[in-house]
């Protein structure tokens, strides 16, 4: 059921995702029927500079 889990994420990429789970963030996506994990962060992470470096925070 792709869409269902975490929150929609389109400041970092229009097909990205990501929910907390402790102190960490987990960056994901769906691809076709699987649920593909991209990169898990510490929360305290900027992790928009981490897909957008040029744009500087």
């Amino acid at each position: 059921m792709p869409g269902t889990l975490g929150r929609p994420r389109p400041e970092l990429r229009e097909d990205v995702r990501s929910v907390v789970c402790g102190s960490h963030v987990i960056v994901f996506r769906y691809r076709n029927d699987l649920l593909e994990i991209i990169n898990i962060f510490e929360g305290h992470r900027d992790i928009v500079a981490h897909y957008h470096p040029d744009e500087g925070s």
